[in-house]
């Protein structure tokens, strides 16, 4: 850790440039707000009423907490296109379930103070990049995982139709993929879908 961020400035300097979007009703508390946005060097757009579809182009989206937020995102659950900070609402009532529904990565009390606001920027910021490398490796595993389940379709194939072992098998798929210079998944799967073409008698 360097001296910059020990003290807070170097992941300060992380939110400057970033495009914030805020939904929330105008009001005192909300200027605060925006000010300390700005002295961040943030671009900021406001905008109010709420759409019915929240907005997509992004890095942070804050928006003040209403029962059905979770309705107004176009995205579905678990894959959203920026991060979200939800503002709960002065001395009101908040149900959590309707909370958890649009699963924020950060939430914020108003009035706040600056401490307070840059603590839960950087924390929606650092949650929406931690989801977002968690669901890239999530989907590398699933990538892989049916390309081994490919490859196994493929052996069952040649051995059934070459009357060869599964380690002859494998090796003849691998030598198709370094002569065709492709991965062996993709051959694998012009096999698996060459058979399902032709079916099991054809091939």
């Amino acid at each position: 850790m360097t001296a910059e961020d020990a003290t807070g400035d170097g992941w300060l300097r992380k939110l400057a440039d970033l495009e914030v979007v805020v939904v929330a009703e105008p009001s005192e508390d909300l200027k605060f707000l925006s000010r300390e946005l700005h002295a961040l060097k943030m671009r900021v757009r406001q905008i109010w009423p709420a759409p019915n579809l929240m907005p997509q182009a992004a890095d942070l989206l804050i928006c003040d907490y209403s029962a059905d937020l979770a309705q107004r995102f176009a995205w579905l659950p678990g894959t959203p296109p920026a991060a979200l900070l939800i503002l709960l609402p002065r001395g009101g009532e908040i149900a959590i379930d309707p909370l958890v529904a649009a699963v924020p990565d950060a939430v914020l009390a108003l009035p706040a103070t600056p401490s307070a606001i840059r603590a839960n920027l950087m924390l929606a910021i650092n949650q929406f990049r931690f989801g977002q490398r968690m669901r890239a490796k999530v989907e590398r595993l699933e990538d892989n995982i049916r390309s081994l389940r490919l490859v196994e379709r493929a052996k069952a194939i040649m051995m059934a139709k070459k009357h060869i072992g599964d380690a002859d098998a494998y090796q003849a798929i691998r030598q198709l993929a370094m002569t065709k210079r492709v991965p062996v998944a993709t051959i694998a799967a012009a096999i698996v879908d060459s058979t399902e073409l032709l079916g099991q008698d054809e091939l």
